[in-house]
């Protein structure tokens, strides 16, 4: 019985383990924050780890940047891909990171980080 038990528990245990989803180098994929990615047919995950938002507002004056920063935790490394200023490309090992567009636009609110959706482009 204690046997059963076991395995019964066993099998429960590693049903929850959630592998991260893939995504395809060359095709621009969505990742929200918070989220862990992996390349297909490797063993490198990325990780929507932090983002920092000084982007205007449209139709209103700025005294800011207008940038916004997008921390990527992949394979050990932190990449930073800003939306306009600085570097939007970045390089890990033999693969280029694009931010191609960073979600919702700015507005009144303060967003939550929980909000955030980065479209990225992967490629060799």
């Amino acid at each position: 019985m204690r046997f059963l038990f076991l395995t019964v528990l066993l099998i429960f245990l590693t049903a929850c383990e959630r592998d991260p989803d893939f995504f395809t180098i060359g095709e621009p994929f969505e990742i929200a924050y918070d989220e862990e990615l992996a390349i297909e047919g490797t063993t490198i995950t990325v990780y929507f780890s932090d983002v920092i938002d000084n982007r205007c507002v449209s139709d209103e004056a700025c005294d800011t940047d207008d940038n916004a920063q997008v921390f990527l935790d992949v394979g050990g490394e932190t990449l930073i891909l800003n939306t306009t200023i600085g570097q939007t490309q970045a390089e890990f090992r033999d693969l280029n990171f694009s931010l191609e567009n960073l979600s919702p636009e700015p507005n009144e609110e303060d967003i939550s980080n929980e909000l955030y959706q980065a479209t990225l482009l992967v490629t060799e």
